[in-house]
């Protein structure tokens, strides 16, 4: 039997493909309980999310202080499965012959500095989303259904494999579908038909944005005797240098890719969907999804579009930050307007979602660092505020702002969970926002002035929309929504109905992510160095030692 030792370093070595297939044996498990009874589905996932957490903070605690230092924040690779079609076919062309070698597919997963903080984010963020779901019989397959969205969310985030991060991706989408069209709210059957139709759409731009990526490369790296191979690895996409058919071909293949992952993110312009989706899904996947799932397609971003595009970006850079800084500002304005608490946080999301794309497309890596770290604070922060909204709604079943007032008297535990979600959501120091605003801030004020002022003026939008909110749930006289209307009038709600504070329980399932949110905003060192180490890997192809100004990028 080998040494405890052993076994351990064995496992952090395969931690990615591990991470992946956690959840997933969790969800077989909380599956083969349910005959069970609802409890014993709800004790399986809440072990299994336990699990998972304490084995991805051991995984991310390793890649940081063993893997990044030795790989220089390249990504550490782990192979699960691995096939080469043999020689078959050959192709003839007037300028060359190619012999091709057959398509190397692998099942193969890895960590680097950027996808091991949206890991954890993951992890830590199932917790509130299986405290939410309903302890009814009815509910057993919405546990299930929601550890399998968790394992195909980690998996794209962990796919080192172009098919696989599509294949992942897509399974997400469909599970997602099923879980709107059977646990929505009365609109669920057309939601659960936009989502299917927008995602879908958002898939094949992506997968046919990635694979004309990936015969364009084989095409392009040839060598003098013809003899060249498919490749579907991340890490080949990103390292090839862009040749006279690649510039070609570029200016049509980044805009399909660029426009599928932003689709599938939910940024500004195509952002319609996010709505009507968080409003009519279960409130655990509604949940899920702002902590986890529309991280997907932003991520993508960073790990395709930036590195494998360096001209097109360059050349695309003042569109794509006056489109994203017209985000995060349009998105302040409409977060203002919002009386519904449900939108209100789905469009403080769509500002942090503009600002993430803002910064990434400065191109720098400090940008690139502030972009990752505006996601992971927005998983936590806003992540936590949407946990309190839910629970406030599951409670009154009602979203509306004016049927709540002086909630602090009765939900002091509430109301401190609220006020510090809010807190951290301004970025206050102490808080991991407030490291990802400075370098952020740092990015732009080396970019351009203009887009520094069009995200300070978002930022002071989306602080004042948050704190008017809390001063109207919170403060003044106590209010609390009534409990129908019988023609006589309205009535309030009798003292047997009478809304309980957050539980124990409850509280508990927030733990991780204010871990997450404060360990890392007092000591961002890690987080920090990894991220930046592995935004300077993405960077590569880019002769750039400072900020492409703006302007200058227009000329």
């Amino acid at each position: 039997m080998p040494p405890l030792g052993t076994l351990l370093e064995a496992l952090l070595q395969n931690a990615a493909s591990l991470l992946f297939m956690l959840p997933a044996v969790g969800a077989l498990l909380a599956f083969a309980s349910a005959p069970l009874g609802v409890d014993a589905v709800r004790r399986t996932a809440q072990s299994n999310a336990l699990v998972t957490a304490l084995f991805a903070v051991a995984a991310v605690s390793h890649h940081v202080a063993v893997d990044s230092p030795r790989l220089d924040g390249r990504t550490a690779e782990t192979r699960a499965w691995n096939w080469t079609a043999t020689p078959q076919v050959t192709t003839t062309d007037t300028d060359r012959k190619l012999e091709w070698t057959g398509p190397r597919v692998q099942f193969v997963f890895g960590m680097d500095g950027t996808n091991a903080w949206f890991v954890l984010l993951a992890v830590c963020g199932v917790f509130p989303v299986l405290q939410l779901a309903p302890a009814d019989d009815d509910s057993r397959g919405l546990y299930v259904l929601l550890l399998l969205v968790q394992a195909c969310t980690l998996g794209a985030f962990l796919a080192t494999d172009v098919l696989l991060f599509c294949l992942l991706s897509e399974t997400s989408v469909l599970l997602t579908f099923l879980l709107i069209g059977t646990y929505g709210g009365h609109e669920r059957r057309a939601v659960a038909g936009r989502w299917l139709v927008t995602q879908a759409t958002a898939g094949v731009l992506v997968l046919v944005g990635l694979m004309l990526v990936v015969l364009l490369r084989t095409w392009s790296l040839a060598d003098e005797n013809g003899a060249n191979s498919v490749s579907f690895r991340v890490l080949d996409l990103q390292r090839f240098d862009d040749s006279v058919l690649w510039a070609d071909w570029a200016p049509w293949v980044f805009p399909l890719l660029l426009a599928g992952l932003t689709l599938r993110a939910a940024a500004f312009p195509l952002h319609t969907w996010f709505v009507p989706v968080s409003q009519e899904s279960p409130r655990p996947l509604a949940l899920l999804l702002l902590v986890a799932g529309t991280k997907v397609g932003l991520y993508g971003v960073v790990r395709f579009v930036v590195p494998v595009f360096p001209e097109a970006c360059t050349a695309a850079l003042p569109v794509l930050t006056s489109v994203a800084v017209t985000g995060v500002v349009f998105a302040g304005l409409l977060t203002l307007a919002q009386g519904n608490l449900s939108k209100f946080v789905s469009c403080i999301s769509l500002a942090f979602f503009s600002s993430a794309l803002l910064a990434t497309f400065t191109l720098t890596p400090k940008g690139l660092s502030g972009a990752v770290l505006t996601l992971v604070h927005h998983g936590c922060a806003i992540g936590l505020l949407a946990y309190v909204v839910h629970s406030l709604a599951e409670r009154y079943d009602t979203y509306d702002v004016e049927a709540y007032g002086g909630l602090a008297r009765r939900f002091p535990r509430l109301a401190l969970l609220c006020t510090v979600s809010i807190l951290a959501a301004a970025g206050v120091p102490g808080t991991l926002g407030f490291v990802g605003q400075l370098l952020v801030a740092s990015s732009l004020f080396a970019t351009s002035g203009r887009l520094l002022f069009g995200q300070m003026l978002g930022t002071f939008l989306l602080t004042w929309a948050l704190l008017w909110t809390w001063n109207r749930l919170f403060r003044g006289r106590f209010r609390e929504p009534v409990v129908g209307d019988p023609g006589s009038g309205r009535f309030p709600r009798p003292e047997s109905h009478r809304a309980e504070d957050l539980g124990w329980s409850e509280c508990l399932s927030a733990v991780p992510l204010l871990v997450l949110l404060f360990g890392l905003g007092c000591w961002p060192k890690p987080v920090v160095d990894s991220v930046g180490a592995s935004a300077s890997v993405v960077l590569e192809s880019y002769e750039l030692d400072q900020a492409v100004p703006v302007d200058s990028a227009a000329e």
